[in-house]
C-alpha cells in the first residue's frame, strides 16, 4: 500500500502542475489566439517547479528580450564594475609648449563616449581630454589627431540587419569607439503639405556628412527614414514629417563615428586656442582610413605608458547594462557582445559573428540547452534572431542565483512604472520586472515577479498575431495575475 500511496501522491502533483497551467493560460486558448505562435514558461525560482508552460521549447522571435542573453552573459563574464577604456596619447617628442608628433585616441569599444544616457553631459569628456593636453604644456601639436582601432573588425552592423534599418538611429554599427551613441539628431522646418522640409542643422555638426533630401511635408506623424551604408557620409532621407513645423528632430546613424571623433576633438582642440598644423607625421605599418584612423598592418602601434595622456574610463557595467534594458539600447548591446568575445579570449580585431559566437559558448558551457537559439545579433533587431522561452527562463533562473543577482534584476524596468513597460501591469500586486521585446507582429516579455515570498522566472512570446496590444496586454496582465493563486 506504501508504493501505491506514493503514486497517487505524485500524480495527484503532477495533475495539481496541469490543471494550474491550464487554468493560468486559459486566456491564451481563445479563438483570437488561433492564427498566432505562442510560447510560454513560468518556473519558480524557490523550488524550481515548472508553474506555467505552453509551448515553451518552441523556437520564436522575441525582439529585444534578446538583450537579457547578451547583457547578463556580459555580466557574468566581465564583472559589474568592469569599465570600459579609451586611452589619449601622442607620438613624436615634447620641447616645451610644442608637440612634435601626433595626438592619438586609442579605442577600446567604449559605447558610451558622450551618451545621452551617461550621467555626465554629453560634452564633458572632450573638454576633460583638451585638459589633459594643457595640462602636459601642450599648445600647439605639428601633426594631427588620429585613432587607433583595432578593437573589433570593419564589419559594423550584425549579419542579421536589413537594408531598411541601415542608415536610421536605431541600427547604429560598432566601431572601435562610440560617440554621441553613434546617431545625429537631424532638424528640420516643414512648410505646407506636400512641401520638402529645409534642413537647419545636425547635431552634432557633421560638415563630411551628405544628405539627398526627398522628405515631403504630410501627415501628423514621422515616418522619415534614413539610407545609407557604414562608413559612406552619404544619406538618403525619405519618408515625411508633419507640415507646418518650426523645428522638429529626427535622428540617423553616424556614418563613420571614429573619423567623426577625431573631427570633434580637433575643432575643441581649436576652439580652446591649441594650434593644430596638421603636417604629415611618420606613421608607417598601418592601414589608413582617410587618413585619420589607423589599424594593424604590419606591427602595433608603439605607445607606452609614459606617452599617455588621459585614460578615460566608462561608467560601470553594471550602469551601462540598466540604461540597454530601461531603454533597449541595440548599439549598446552589439558593443557588449563583442566585449565578451574579448574577455572570453578572442584575439585581433572582434567580428559580429565572433561575438554571437562567444555568448552563445559561454551559455552552453553554464548547462543551458541552446539548441533552440539561432543568433543573427545580439539585441533582437534581426527579424532571424529566435529562441525559446524556455531556454530564456533557463537563463533567467541561473541569473538568479548569481553572483551578479541583484545587479542584473535591478537592470530590469518595473512594470507600471519605469521604461518601457510603464504601462504594463499597474495595479498587480507584488514586484514585476520585465525587458519588453516589440516588433510589427511580435510581443515579447521577460523578467522576474515577485509576490509576497514567492519568486518567479517568466517569458512570453506571441509572433504573427494581428491582436491590439491592449488586448494582449489585458490578457497577459490576467494571467500573471493568475501565477500565484
Amino acid at each position: 500500500m506504501g508504493g501505491r500511496k506514493k503514486i497517487l501522491l505524485l500524480w495527484l502533483a503532477l495533475m495539481s502542475v496541469w490543471v494550474l497551467s491550464a487554468q493560468n493560460l486559459s486566456m491564451f486558448r481563445q479563438e483570437a489566439y488561433r492564427h498566432a505562435s505562442l510560447s510560454v514558461c513560468v518556473r519558480s525560482l524557490d523550488d524550481g517547479r515548472t508553474v506555467a508552460d505552453y509551448q515553451s521549447e518552441k523556437t520564436l522571435s522575441p525582439a529585444s528580450v534578446t538583450k537579457l542573453i547578451t547583457t547578463a552573459a556580459a555580466l557574468e563574464c566581465l564583472g559589474a564594475d568592469y569599465r570600459f577604456e579609451t586611452r589619449l596619447a601622442y607620438d613624436g617628442r615634447l620641447e616645451g609648449p610644442v608637440l612634435r608628433g601626433n595626438v592619438w585616441i586609442v579605442a577600446g569599444g567604449d559605447p558610451s563616449l558622450g551618451s545621452e544616457y551617461a550621467a555626465a553631459p554629453s560634452q564633458d569628456f572632450l573638454q576633460q581630454w583638451v585638459a589633459a593636453l594643457r595640462q602636459r604644456g601642450i599648445r600647439r601639436i605639428e601633426g594631427q589627431v588620429l585613432l587607433w582601432s583595432d578593437i573589433v573588425d570593419e564589419e559594423p552592423l550584425s549579419p542579421g540587419w536589413t537594408w531598411e534599418d541601415m542608415g536610421n538611429y536605431y541600427a547604429a554599427g560598432v566601431y572601435g569607439v562610440a560617440v554621441f551613441d553613434n546617431q545625429f539628431r537631424l532638424a528640420l522646418r516643414s512648410g505646407e503639405e506636400g512641401s520638402c522640409p529645409e534642413i537647419l542643422e545636425t547635431t552634432p555638426a557633421l560638415p563630411r556628412l551628405l544628405i539627398d533630401n526627398r522628405l515631403r511635408a504630410a501627415g501628423r506623424g514621422d515616418s522619415a527614414y534614413f539610407y545609407g551604408e557604414p562608413y559612406r557620409w552619404e544619406r538618403v532621407l525619405t519618408g515625411s514629417i508633419p507640415p507646418r513645423q518650426e523645428r522638429f528632430v529626427i535622428k540617423g546613424d553616424i556614418p563613420d563615428p571614429e573619423v567623426c571623433l577625431v573631427d570633434l576633438l580637433e575643432g575643441e582642440l581649436r576652439r580652446q586656442g591649441i594650434l593644430i598644423e596638421g603636417r604629415q607625421m611618420l606613421v608607417e605599418g598601418y592601414r589608413s582610413r582617410a587618413g585619420k584612423v589607423f589599424r594593424p598592418g604590419d606591427r602595433s602601434l608603439p605607445l607606452p605608458e609614459s606617452r599617455i595622456l588621459l585614460h578615460h574610463r566608462s561608467q560601470p557595467l553594471s550602469e551601462i547594462i540598466q540604461q540597454i534594458n530601461y531603454h533597449s539600447l541595440n548599439m549598446f548591446t552589439e558593443y557588449l557582445a563583442r566585449a565578451v568575445a574579448r574577455a572570453r579570449g578572442c584575439s585581433g580585431p572582434v567580428s559580429a559573428a565572433q561575438g554571437l559566437q562567444a555568448v552563445q559558448l559561454f551559455w552552453e558551457s553554464q548547462g543551458i540547452d541552446c539548441a533552440s537559439w539561432y543568433l543573427k545579433d545580439a539585441c533582437g533587431l534581426a527579424s532571424q534572431t529566435a529562441f525559446s522561452t524556455g531556454s530564456m527562463v533557463d537563463i533567467l533562473s541561473y541569473m538568479a542565483h548569481s553572483g551578479n543577482a541583484r545587479v542584473f534584476a535591478r537592470s530590469l524596468p518595473q512594470a507600471g512604472r519605469e521604461g518601457t513597460v510603464r504601462s504594463l501591469g499597474t495595479g498587480l500586486p507584488g514586484e514585476l520586472r520585465l525587458k519588453s521585446g516589440s516588433r510589427t507582429g511580435v510581443r515579447a516579455y521577460a523578467g522576474y515577479y515577485t509576490v509576497g515570498n514567492r519568486h518567479y522566472a517568466i517569458a512570453f512570446t506571441l509572433n504573427y498575431s494581428k491582436l491590439p496590444y491592449a488586448q494582449v496586454k489585458a490578457d497577459l496582465e490576467r494571467f500573471i495575475l493568475s501565477i500565484n493563486h
